[in-house]
């Protein structure tokens, strides 16, 4: 199995603490370095609003400094990986904000602030006219299986209306696709989240389980050769050994693995695989470096994880 040097390792290293954000930089001082959880939790409360809901542009597609949802789903992503009690005064808020946030008539999570058109954004989430909706299939699973994993992982603590009966609909609208992607990949990672929730009743984890199974090896990129594009690439699916489904394409996985090793950048980074198109040039820039620093922690915690790392 190919390994990343310890030369290559030491350069992602700088590139982490020389030009990303300093959550990236907590996160890997976390899984790398003993550092404490609880500097993760205060470079995170930098993009929490007084509403309780993440923005400034946590989800650096998003350059809004507005709360929204996905951002909020995100965050709490982010306490939840890292441990966060459920006291915790950041995660109260965030779940308040979502309670709040939640539409009664579709009981789906815009992903998006109103307010996003006024600040640079990637074009799939502009909207015109109900276009995000079509987009994002009437945001029946993006955002809303993210959001749901995390109440359900503090469902002992936090109580939120309805959460059994949302989560049937999203079961229910899950069981009608032949196969997930619409969300350029998002769906099925969403719904992977959700089916390893803790505290997820058996009566949805079997259901999901088995529509999850189903599904990944139709939908993993096999060929390497687009592995640069914007694709549901193995990692993407699988970033650790214990993620659902690893077992079933864990060949490819190896194989991705050795690709990522071969594809870092020279500055010790690994790169976005998509653009804003020609949109908003310069503030991509800053995105991309951003997403840059993020993908970088994200492929050393893949390689750490499956043991490449010498």
């Amino acid at each position: 199995m190919k390994k990343l040097s310890a030369a290559a390792f030491s350069n992602a290293k700088h590139f982490i603490y020389h030009h990303a954000r300093p959550l990236e930089r907590a996160i890997f001082q976390t899984h790398f370095e003993n550092g404490p959880a609880s500097s993760i939790w205060q470079e995170l409360a930098h993009f929490q609003n007084a509403d309780g809901g993440f923005g400034q542009s946590l989800e650096p597609d998003l350059r809004t400094p507005d709360s929204s949802n996905l951002a909020t789903a995100i965050g709490l992503h982010f306490l939840v990986e890292s441990g966060c009690s459920a006291d915790h005064p950041m995660l109260t808020k965030a779940l308040t904000y979502l309670t709040a946030t939640l539409d009664p008539t579709t009981r789906t999570w815009r992903p998006t602030a109103s307010q996003t058109h006024q600040h640079p954004h990637a074009p799939w989430w502009h909207d015109e006219n109900g276009s995000l909706a079509d987009t994002f299939d009437a945001f029946v699973i993006i955002p809303r299986a993210l959001i749901l994993s995390s109440f359900w992982h503090y469902s002992q603590y936090h109580e939120f209306p309805d959460l059994d009966n949302i989560t049937q609909e999203v079961l229910n609208v899950i069981k009608k696709q032949e196969t997930f992607g619409s969300g350029g990949g998002s769906d099925i990672e969403y719904t992977i989240h959700l089916a390893q929730a803790n505290n997820l009743p058996q009566k949805y984890l079997e259901p999901l389980r088995s529509l999850i199974l189903r599904s990944i090896p139709q939908v993993v990129e096999r060929d390497p050769e687009r592995w640069h594009t914007y694709c549901i690439t193995p990692l993407r699916l699988a970033p650790t050994p214990d993620t659902l489904g690893s077992n079933l394409i864990i060949d490819l996985i190896h194989q991705h693995l050795a690709y990522q090793i071969d594809h870092q950048a020279a500055d010790g980074a690994w790169d976005p695989t998509w653009d804003w198109g020609g949109h908003y040039p310069q503030d991509w820039q800053i995105a991309k470096q951003e997403w840059r620093g993020h993908l970088t922690l994200k492929t050393l915690l893949s390689l750490k994880a499956y043991g490449c790392i010498n």
